[in-house]
């Protein structure tokens, strides 16, 4: 016979189930007793207001208008909130409201939902942007992505700028007047020049004596070179991975320096990973700056026997037109230093035969700094961080605006992330091509 003496009578409600009351009074150890008592309260616990986006745009053009913003307003996740519950919209730099002003504005919901519509993107506007909404203690954000696109912008200092209707919006500024767009092709002024190129392949040399030479990737990743009159040469023995020296020549993985016009042939032979430039005009003479195989800072023109300086550190690395870059962040020109000192990855050469070797570059304080082939050295703390070095001592910043080697003038404003490029001789004339911002 079964002890009952500890059985806890239950008493029912007029439907035949348990009454709670019975169950908590008579025996709080059971299992049943527990598991009643805390579900109601976690259940209610879930039951939050929510605020969020449900529908965000994830692109937009810079000065085109960002289609319908709806945020959605619930007391438990579900259920609307009362209709005129108030909502903040606040947007990010790069967004403005319809009438162009971008202070926060508070905005009543409707069926628990407020709608946004006719957001602009500014011109200058690039890259990813952060809005939000906000309702007491709720807050949520929403990004959208704003495509720059600007007006193609050829520009001598001190003169109106000429612009580029032609040019495809979306594209991107590459060199001395020429564009790159969206396509792949590639753009002088208003006109196409009837090639293709792979983005991020393109290098742009202007020599005032011959013209514009254009070395790229075509769009099959072919290694390609665009001389002056429109003759385009190619060669596919070019490694895949190769880097771009200009004027048509290339250093591979390896080391190895090629030209579009020479097959196989292999010029010199750097050290992997040690850098290398290549200087050239129609062939007539290239002069090609690398660290050899054995670690010796080295010059060649064409087919002459190699120069070495054994005098450079080693461990240097080979930054442009007879220079190198010391471990220790000094400059050399072949054999002897120039007493300055630049960052690693900053530095930036170029040859003219008319009057020399400049040399761009940020010096061991970070200071955007220009070195004269005179030996004058000019610094300029005033070029923002994160620049990017154009050559003959200009500098495009982050927010699109062109630097000289000295003072704070912003001498042409391009759309940021579509490229700028800056070429200039002692500072008696510069162009500038970029993407101007179109609102």
């Amino acid at each position: 016979m079964n002890d009952n003496s500890n059985d806890v009578p239950l008493t029912l409600d007029g439907n035949g189930g348990v009454q709670r009351r019975t169950i908590v009074a008579g025996a709080s150890w059971t299992i049943p007793v527990i598991a009643i008592a805390t579900a109601t309260p976690a259940a209610a616990a879930s039951l939050q207001p929510t605020l969020e986006f449900i529908t965000v745009p994830a692109t937009v053009d810079s000065c085109a208008t960002l289609g319908d913003v709806v945020i959605e307003a619930t007391t438990d996740g579900s259920a609307p909130v009362a209709d005129g519950t108030l909502v903040t919209v606040t947007l990010p730099p790069g967004l403005t409201w319809s009438d162009g002003t971008t202070t926060p504005r508070t905005l009543p919901t409707t069926s628990g939902r407020v709608t946004v519509t006719g957001l602009k993107a500014t011109g200058t506007a690039s890259g990813p942007v952060t809005l939000t909404a906000s309702s007491g203690t709720l807050l949520t954000p929403a990004t959208v992505t704003v495509s720059p696109v600007g007006v193609a912008t050829f520009q001598n200092s001190g003169e109106a700028p000429a612009t580029y209707p032609a040019v495809p919006g979306g594209s991107t500024a590459v060199g001395y007047n020429t564009f790159l767009a969206r396509d792949g092709s590639l753009w002088r002024g208003n006109s196409p020049l009837g090639v293709f190129a792979t983005p991020g392949t393109v290098d742009v040399q202007y020599d005032p004596r011959f013209g514009i030479y254009t070395s790229y990737v075509d769009a099959s990743g072919v290694a390609s070179f665009l001389f002056p009159d429109g003759t385009v040469t190619t060669n596919p023995l070019v490694p895949a991975g190769s880097e771009n020296l200009s004027y048509g020549f290339w250093l591979a993985p390896d080391g190895g320096f090629y030209y579009v016009g020479s097959g196989a042939t292999v010029y010199a032979s750097a050290l992997p990973g040690t850098g290398g430039s290549a200087y050239s005009v129609l062939n007539a003479s290239t002069w090609f700056t690398y660290i050899d195989p054995s670690g010796v800072a080295t010059f060649k023109n064409g087919g002459d026997a190699p120069t070495t300086y054994p005098a450079v550190p080693a461990g240097s690395t080979a930054v442009g037109y007879n220079t190198f870059l010391a471990p220790d962040g000094s400059l050399w020109r072949g054999n002897s230093p120039l007493g300055i000192f630049a960052t690693p990855g900053s530095v930036d050469v170029q040859y003219d035969p008319r009057y020399g070797v400049f040399t761009t570059y940020r010096d061991a304080t970070g200071v955007a700094s220009y070195y004269f082939q005179d030996g004058t050295v000019v610094a300029n703390p005033a070029v923002p961080a994160g620049s990017t070095n154009l050559t003959y001592g200009f500098w495009l910043s982050p927010d699109g605006g062109f630097y000289a080697s000295s003072g704070n003038t912003v001498y042409a404003t391009a759309v940021p992330g579509t490229g700028g490029s800056a070429y200039s001789v002692l500072n008696a004339s510069t162009w500038f091509t970029y993407m101007a911002p179109a609102c």
